[in-house]
């Protein structure tokens, strides 16, 4: 009998313990530099998953910075790619732009209502009044999945950037004035896209750097079309920014990242420790 009683109470422990075990093994690992990807099955194919014809499931990726504490609040660095957008498998560019510090880097891919390769780049083109709402829903339900993984995020200085077709969702986002995920977009980098915003003031009061290539080797139509949205941007209240890249195509080289980082750092009010002066080593030294 003290035997029955004894699995007995064995077995009822253990059914109590496997919700906290279960958990346990959901929880992601917060540490520095750690990175995990976060699976939507109930999301709707990617535009990579569109273009490409292939089957996948819709993901997002996040990599905390190399100086990740739990004592302290870190923002969001959220990059969304040109093109097709990429798999979600990424953490986007935030962490060679930021040199891997001070932002819980997120990498996203891009959405669209359909695909119809009939249209403008072969159908991938991105546009509020045809992919605003699948695109607001889709990053939405990402960054709540986010949120709840990941409690320390400082959402007053979160950074959204996006190349080309990212920065168009971008534009999308803002012109479907999804107030959750503007409440939630704090300082935007748009380069080489968001050519369709049309409503400038859904980032009033928001700082944004606007990036595009020189006139040089651009067209008259297209330079228009860049400092159209600048004016937009300004007129609607933005504190914005404007970086022409001399030289460079419909590109984001490298060589501005460092740009992109001192902006970043300027809006979120991230303060670097100079390095020291080699002489000040020097004496320092034994």
């Amino acid at each position: 009998m003290a035997v029955r009683i004894i699995l007995l109470l064995a077995l009822i422990t253990l059914i109590t313990l496997i919700p906290a075990l279960a958990a346990t093994d959901d929880a992601q690992p917060l540490e520095p530099n750690a990175t995990f990807t976060l699976e939507f099955p109930e999301l709707p194919p990617t535009l990579w998953s569109m273009h490409t014809e292939t089957e996948d499931v819709t993901r997002c990726t996040v990599r905390l910075p190399e100086n990740y504490s739990p004592e302290r609040d870190f923002p969001l660095f959220v990059w969304l790619n040109g093109g097709a957008g990429g798999k979600g498998s990424g953490p986007g560019r935030g962490p060679a732009i930021m040199e891997k510090r001070d932002f819980i880097f997120v990498g996203m891919p891009l959405f669209q209502e359909s695909l119809d390769r009939s249209t403008p780049a072969n159908g991938l083109y991105i546009t509020p009044e045809d992919d605003g709402e699948t695109i607001c829903h889709a990053y939405r339900t990402m960054l709540e999945a986010i949120y709840e993984a990941v409690p320390n995020i400082d959402t007053a200085d979160n950074v959204f950037g996006g190349f080309s077709n990212g920065g168009h969702s971008i534009a999308a986002i803002v012109d479907t004035e999804d107030e959750w995920l503007l409440e939630r977009m704090r300082h935007i980098v748009i380069v080489e896209g968001g050519l369709s915003l049309e409503h400038g003031e859904g980032l009033a009061g928001r700082n944004v750097l606007f990036m595009y290539g020189g006139a040089e080797d651009r067209s008259e139509k297209l330079v228009a079309a860049f400092e159209a949205v600048y004016e937009r941007l300004e007129a609607g209240g933005a504190n914005v920014t404007r970086f022409t890249m001399p030289e460079t195509g419909h590109a984001f080289p490298g060589a501005f990242h460092p740009t992109v980082r001192d902006w970043a750092r300027e809006a979120a009010g991230i303060e670097v420790a100079p390095e020291a002066a080699p002489e000040a080593e020097a004496a320092a030294a034994p």
